[in-house]
């Protein structure tokens, strides 16, 4: 099985798919790094890996859009109660990997995937590595 993940550096986001990008592990942590061997010959005394940064893995789920979801981003959903068409409820909050499960992370509640069955609305609006003003209690409603 293939671990996708992506890490932001400078602004800009690096992805694992990219053959010229790794992942290796530091120190327990893991890194997308890029490998200097696939530009050039490891000339002697060089390193052979460049550090991108931490690696942010995919959770296999896209949002409304087809948008891929990683662990940081921030979703916004629109929530349905079962059996009632009317009675919906508005949440955003943070992916995170919680107790063997992707949830999503709010100010008030902890959605485990599971239940996002019941969303018929999703987007990805913001990562909390380059946005994380958008998470405060003000944008839940």
């Amino acid at each position: 099985m293939n671990i996708k993940c992506r890490a932001l550096h400078n602004g800009e986001w690096y992805y694992s798919d990219d053959e010229a990008y790794l992942l290796k592990e530091f120190d327990g942590v893991l890194f997308l790094v890029e490998d200097n061997d696939f530009y050039r010959a490891v000339e002697s005394g060089n390193e052979r890996f460049t550090k991108i940064g931490k690696a942010i893995l995919y959770t296999g789920l896209t949002d409304r859009n087809g948008v891929e979801i990683y662990e940081g981003d921030i979703v916004k959903v629109i929530l349905q109660q079962q059996n009632s068409p009317y009675n919906t409820s508005n949440h955003i909050g943070s992916v995170v990997y919680q107790d063997f499960e992707w949830v999503i992370e709010t100010t008030t509640h902890d959605w485990p995937v599971a239940s996002w069955k019941c969303v018929f609305e999703s987007k990805v609006i913001g990562n909390i590595c380059a946005n994380p003003e958008l998470i405060s209690a003000d944008n839940e409603n």
